[in-house]
């Protein structure tokens, strides 16, 4: 006599379902869905576990942030050349290069005016002796009258002594008599925001 029949155990992920029905009348379970990774060949869920993308709205802010703290940074440095140019153009700087070359009565530029001068060699022609024209020169020598051209640029500037270097244009009117020559100064700031100026020695060729 042939006994009952059981079902028998799948095999793997399958079963026989044919002996399923024949036995319980019941339909087998369906397999359980696998897909293959493309790159690593191993198996993984159908669905429900694809990664993520990052979210593009996170990135866009990031790109933002970063694009409004390099402009920050520009604004900042701008900022400091130019506080650091207008100490070329301040009114002390200016004052101080004027009074340099007024206090210097033999500098180059003057001399080179007084010597393209017809009105001061008619003056000392007349003169009567070389006293006499001595007093005349140095009479016009101080009489002379300098001036800053409105235009100073920055040449270069050393933060770590506080100092910049400047260009600009100094003229100088004597008698009938006009000159000028692109001079070079610099101005370092001190601890109680007094600038020191110093005029960088010129010669005409």
């Amino acid at each position: 006599m042939q006994g009952p029949l059981y079902p028998r155990k799948p095999h793997g992920n399958g079963c026989s379902r044919a002996r399923c029905r024949s036995t319980l009348g019941l339909p087998c379970p369906p397999r359980a869905a696998a897909v293959k990774d493309d790159q690593s060949g191993r198996l993984g869920l159908a669905r429900g576990l694809v990664p993520q993308m990052p979210s593009m709205r996170l990135i866009r802010e990031g790109q933002a942030f970063l694009a409004r703290f390099s402009l920050l940074l520009l604004l900042s440095s701008c900022g400091e050349a130019e506080e650091e140019a207008e100490q070329c153009r301040s009114l002390d700087a200016r004052s101080s290069v004027l009074k340099i070359f007024s206090d210097d009565e033999n500098n180059a530029l003057v001399t080179f005016a007084l010597k393209n001068s017809s009105k001061l060699d008619a003056m000392t022609g007349t003169a009567k002796s070389e006293i006499e024209k001595l007093a005349i020169l140095d009479n016009t020598k101080r009489s002379a009258v300098y001036r800053l051209g409105d235009t100073i640029l920055m040449k270069s500037r050393d933060r770590a002594a506080r100092e910049v270097t400047c260009n600009g244009v100094l003229s100088v009117t004597v008698l009938d008599t006009s000159a000028e020559k692109e001079i070079e100064f610099k101005v370092k700031q001190t601890t109680d925001r007094t600038p020191l100026v110093s005029v960088s020695p010129f010669l005409f060729k």
